[in-house]
């Protein structure tokens, strides 16, 4: 019964993100964890009101990287440390082709 509910109930999303299956572990790049400094969440408000959050890596030699949030992450507040040994950056298309990257990580 509940595969009729799925099917007939649900609909296809169509341009959807899905994973590509490419992902990269900040951790498995030993010179690029020993120039992180620290990694916070920040948000920013976009011009049509809505708000995206952002890992940001404050760095000993660069200027600071950020990255978008997974939506699938637990929603940290913003000023959240993230533990960059945990930092995972994902790699999403859509039907046209389009790709995103976003990260999935811990606090501390």
């Amino acid at each position: 019964m509940a595969a009729n509910f799925f099917a007939e109930q649900g609909y296809e999303m169509t341009n959807a993100w899905e994973a590509t299956g490419n992902e990269q572990k900040l951790s498995d790049d030993k010179e690029l964890m020993g120039n992180i400094v620290s990694a916070r969440v920040r948000e920013t408000r976009l011009a049509d009101g809505n708000i995206i959050k952002n890992v940001v890596f404050f760095l000993k030699n660069g200027k600071p990287r950020s990255f978008k949030l997974s939506p699938y992450n637990e929603q940290f507040p913003a000023g959240t440390k993230i533990d960059p040994k945990t930092a995972v950056i994902g790699e999403y298309s859509n039907d046209s082709g389009e790709f995103s990257y976003t990260m999935t990580c811990d606090s501390l």
